[in-house]
């Protein structure tokens, strides 16, 4: 028995020393490679992300692998121009699966995580709104809208988009009067535009 046992502790002990990963005594590093963290389909451009003025690694791009590879290239929305940081990008896209599959509730929740990513972002806000519309929570999705309304600053389309949410919103409040009033506001606003709708 206790021949059994020294022979297994002696197996044991020479195995210990024949790990993976170790080589002349040392670690060596682990590299994992990782699928894209952008959902097919995203109405969002990615940029690459940017190194210090020196450094000697490529930078990292979409679906890459090695070090760096974590998704934090900013993203671009096209009508606005402005940088999304990936994982806000990837929130929305998951929230409008949410959306598809009737989910609404969760789709509110990453909405709002998004939200906490980018807190200026207008189309976050529209979105917001238009499944606080679904959920039947009128007054929620006019505020949501009206934030991003605020936030759209230039953006015609945009505002034309948040405009047509606030008139949804009042329209479902019974609110015939404010419904054509954001209407023609949202007309207006497409009216300036390059042919966007």
């Amino acid at each position: 028995m206790k021949t059994r046992n020294l022979v297994l502790l002696a197996i044991l002990a020479l195995g210990g020393c024949a790990l993976p990963g170790y080589e002349d005594g040392r670690p060596q590093p682990v590299v994992v490679e990782r699928g894209s963290p952008y959902p097919d389909g995203s109405p969002y451009e990615t940029s690459p992300r940017k190194e210090p003025a020196g450094s000697s690694e490529e930078p990292a791009t979409r679906g890459s692998a090695g070090p760096g590879a974590i998704p934090t290239a900013p993203a671009t929305r096209p009508e606005g121009g402005r940088q999304l940081p990936a994982a806000a990008v990837a929130l929305v896209a998951q929230a409008r699966e949410h959306r598809n599959a009737g989910r609404l509730s969760d789709a509110a929740v990453t909405l709002e995580r998004a939200l906490r990513i980018a807190p200026r972002e207008p189309s976050i806000y529209r979105e917001l709104a238009e499944v606080r519309l679904q959920e039947g929570k009128t007054a929620q999705a006019e505020q949501f809208a009206r934030k991003g309304i605020s936030l759209a600053g230039g953006e015609d389309a945009e505002q034309a988009r948040l405009w047509t949410v606030v008139a949804e919103c009042r329209w479902a409040a019974k609110d015939s009067e404010g419904a054509l009033a954001a209407e023609q506001k949202a007309k207006e606003l497409r009216g300036r535009g390059w042919g966007f709708w």
